[in-house]
């Protein structure tokens, strides 16, 4: 198992990957090639020899000093509950001291609940803002994006 810099031409792989990943909202092609152009260094590929079984996107914001907001982390079915995910974010924490980021943030729907513990067991506290509201004990930041989700912002200071 490998973990490195996206390619460009792991891009339809990981578009795929992303749609059949329950938790992850699967976008058109041209929207990870558009992040891939501008944030490359950022997209990360696990392989298992060779084939693509997991990646990472995050980047930098440009609106909220010092964060590096983690915005999906995918792994492929045969590939799960071995740790992948763990080290996919482990090394997106990496990218962003890299960067000179201060703190990883990732919003997480309240359904996904593996996406929760993933967080969760990585040291990673509920930092949800605004009118939230409690759902499963959890403050929660309903309909955040405007697609009918509730989400959780996930904060972890490194």
């Amino acid at each position: 198992m490998s973990i490195g810099t996206a390619r460009v031409e792991e891009l339809p792989a990981i578009c795929r990957l992303a749609r059949d990943t329950d938790g992850i909202v699967g976008h058109p092609l041209h929207v990870y090639r558009i992040l891939h152009d501008h944030f490359g260094r950022f997209m990360l590929a696990a392989r298992d020899h060779g084939e693509l079984v997991g990646f990472q996107q995050g980047f930098p914001s440009t609106e909220r000093e010092g964060v590096y907001f983690l915005w999906q982390v995918g792994i492929r079915a045969d590939s799960r509950k071995n740790g992948l995910a763990g080290e996919l974010v482990r090394e997106a924490e990496r990218l962003a001291r890299g960067a000179g980021c201060t703190a990883v943030q990732a919003t997480v729907d309240v359904r996904n609940v593996p996406s929760r513990s993933l967080f969760s067991s990585l040291g990673y506290r509920n930092a949800s803002f605004g009118d939230t509201v409690e759902i499963d004990g959890e403050s929660v930041m309903p309909d955040y994006y405007g697609s009918g989700t509730d989400q959780i912002l996930f904060q972890k200071d490194l």
